[in-house]
């Protein structure tokens, strides 16, 4: 929490001064500490500038290294309930007095066995306790007020030191901006060093942001340092913002430590050349270069579980970094419509990648890839799936190039794996797979998981564009009305679901606008399904060319040929009856493969784009058949299927998974 080597300079000056080696006469004005005034003055001495370096510098910072511990408290980026093994070797167990979600009135208890905390970079041992006052939420963001006690802990630097009084903190998220506030409960924060010294921030504020629109940080603070030594205090403000981009020392800003004698330690910071540095300069005497590491563990330029990279960079205009995931994200409880924020380290004005269109990854068969959607925000680029993940399936995340405004290119190499988060799962129910010009539907989200004991909100929308409308978008149970005058094409309705924990999930149907014109051959494919590959296709005469065909009745086979995603794809569905029968309406079961049935046996065979069963077993249900006679160009006697309207399900080499299909020409008959 203070730097080691300027902290034991530090305490030379104070044993020098206080023995006699300063003057111990006291002035006139300055901030007056108690006790006898026999006490030396606190002057600022230039053979130490050092010293009070970090004393201007790495005591304030010090509080914000206390903001930064508790916002990963606060942010759950701590694991709680188990002892954890921290690295070190030592040992730490965070309670909460109440069940989650964090609320007004929530205590964190933080029990330390010598455990090193890499947020206030020290070794701590004893109990913390932080609590929140108060939480509130809007829809630009969030907010928390913090008290944070930490007499009962030590830190383990030399010499030790105790933080006796309490801290309050703010820590506030809106949009864009992210903003830490500290300052004293009661004026004052006192610290204790294990011998007996005690000094002391009064009317200290400090205020840390920043803008994720441009990954600049931004750092203002003022307040008085007292030591019991002296009878005067420091006065220490920053008169122009700290400010840099993060991961880099900054390029701007300026900080004034002042004592009772007006005496000014000022120091600055420099642009691109010696950017790892900065200017000190006492009064108007020479200035000094020291490096910004001397006095400073870099809190400044770092953000709590953000961006923690040990070391810093020269700051220059070029500098295009990817700074890490915003909001650590639990791959292994993935949200299935979950968003990764990606920050880098300047503003960016693209992405690209052949990967996109199957961002989320997934190698095992029947399990299909999902593509990216892509929204930036300044340096912030959003990536999240463009349908819902499967709950308990795993996606690996592939990598991307991202462009500076200024052309700078950076590959971020990913890979990651991620597992959906089975918690939460929206399931939409639905009697039909196509509706009418003016119809209505009933839709139900009955068959939705949530934890047992969890109440449950529920969101109907629709994400294409033909102007439904919902008997109610916020239930359990509701209906839709397709407009009289809309076209025909694919309709796709979301439902999301969430928990009062706040997790989610969504969903989509697809549902067929038809009119009779409308022919179309549909299959919804189970995951594992070798034929389906665990997908739904409308395949119809507006995407592709579908026709029937068929010799004696006995018999017919319906062919789709099309492209998608610029790529030719087939598929035949064959069906027939018992030799000597005619294909009429009703129920046949017991189907298999079509080309070797049996003689009195149902015949069935869907397959296509190169793939097809050796064996299957299935049924299928003919609503409505008719037959055209025809002459073929080969002078030959055969049969048009005019209308038809087939519902059936296949099981491929004696699987489990099935696919589900159903083909409808010039039929009005229900899907």
């Amino acid at each position: 929490m203070m730097k080691a080597l300027n902290f034991f300079t530090f305490l030379a000056v104070l044993f020098l001064t206080a023995c006699g080696g300063g003057d111990s006469t006291p002035p006139s004005g300055g901030g007056q500490t108690g006790g006898s005034n026999d006490k030396p003055p606190f002057l600022i001495e230039a053979d130490y500038l050092d010293a009070y370096g970090a004393i201007a510098v790495n005591l304030p910072e010090g509080m914000l290294q206390l903001a930064h511990y508790s916002h990963t408290l606060v942010h759950q980026q701590v694991p709680f309930g188990d002892f954890q093994i921290c690295s070190n070797g030592g040992g730490r167990t965070l309670s909460l007095n109440q069940a989650l979600p964090i609320t007004s009135g929530t205590v964190f208890t933080d029990t330390l066995e010598d455990c090193f905390v890499d947020t206030l970079d020290s070794i701590l041992n004893g109990e913390v306790k932080l609590t929140i006052n108060q939480q509130t939420s809007t829809a630009l963001g969030h907010s928390y007020s913090l008290e944070l006690d930490l007499s009962k802990v030590v830190f383990r630097d030399y010499p030790e030191l105790t933080v006796l009084d309490t801290v309050s903190i703010t820590l506030t998220t809106e949009q864009l901006l992210s903003t830490i506030q500290v300052q004293p409960k009661h004026n004052q924060v006192r610290f204790r060093s294990s011998d007996g010294d005690v000094f002391s921030l009064s009317q200290f504020q400090l205020t840390s942001e920043l803008d994720l629109a441009t990954a600049l940080y931004r750092v203002e603070y003022q307040g008085r340092i007292a030591l019991n030594h002296f009878s005067r205090d420091l006065a220490v403000k920053v008169t122009e913002p700290i400010q840099g981009f993060l991961g880099e020392y900054p390029h701007q800003g300026q900080i004034e430590l002042s004592d009772s004698r007006n005496n000014t330690l000022q120091l600055s910071a420099n642009q691109v050349v010696d950017s790892e540095l900065v200017k000190v300069r006492l009064n108007q005497g020479p200035t000094d270069l020291y490096y910004w590491t001397a006095f400073t563990d870099g809190a400044y330029w770092n953000w709590p579980g953000l961006y923690n990279p040990g070391y810093a960079q020269r700051f220059r205009h070029d500098n295009f970094e990817f700074l890490g995931l915003v909001g650590s994200p639990n791959f292994d409880d993935f949200p299935s419509m979950g968003t990764l924020s990606f920050l880098f380290s300047r503003p960016v004005s693209s992405i690209e990648s052949y990967e996109l269109n199957r961002f989320f990854n997934n190698w095992e068969w029947g399990q299909p890839s999902v593509a990216a959607e892509i929204t930036i925000e300044g340096a912030l680029v959003h990536i999240r799936p463009s349908m819902a993940l499967t709950p308990g399936k795993k996606y690996t995340v592939q990598s991307f190039e991202a462009t500076s405004a200024l052309g700078i290119e950076r590959y971020v190499y990913l890979y990651q794996q991620l597992t959906v988060s089975t918690a939460i799962q929206a399931v939409i129910r639905k009697d039909q797979v196509s509706v009418t010009p003016g119809s209505e539907l009933a839709l139900s989200a009955a068959n939705s998981m949530v934890a047992t004991g969890l109440t449950a909100n529920y969101h109907w929308q629709e994400i294409t564009d033909f102007g439904i409308t919902f008997t109610q978008s916020d239930t359990k149970e509701t209906s839709i009305h397709i407009p009289t005058e809309s076209t025909t094409g694919i309709i796709r309705i979301r439902l999301t679901v969430e928990d009062e924990l706040g997790r989610r999930h969504s969903t989509d149907a697809e549902l067929l606008l038809k009119d009779i014109s409308t022919n179309v051959l549909y299959y919804n494919s189970d995951q594992g399904d070798w034929i389906g590959a665990g997908q739904t296709r409308f395949l119809t005469n507006e995407t592709g060319q579908l026709t029937t065909s068929s010799w004696d009745k006995n018999k017919l086979t319906v062919h789709y040929s099309g492209t998608e995603h610029n790529h030719s794809v087939w598929w035949y569905l064959d069906l027939a009856a018992p030799e000597g029968n005619d294909l009429t309406p009703g129920l046949y079961q017991n189907a298999t493969r079509a080309a070797f049935k049996p003689a009195n046996g149902n015949g069935l065979d869907f397959s296509g784009s190169g793939r097809g069963c050796n064996t299957l077993t299935g049924s299928f249900e003919i609503f409505e058949i008719q037959f055209t006679e025809f002459t073929n160009e080969w002078n030959e006697q055969e049969f048009e299927v005019s209308t038809l309207a087939v519902d059936f399900t296949q099981y491929c080499e004696g699987g489990e998974p099935a696919l589900r299909g159903k083909v409808r020409i010039n039929s009005s008959h229900p899907m």
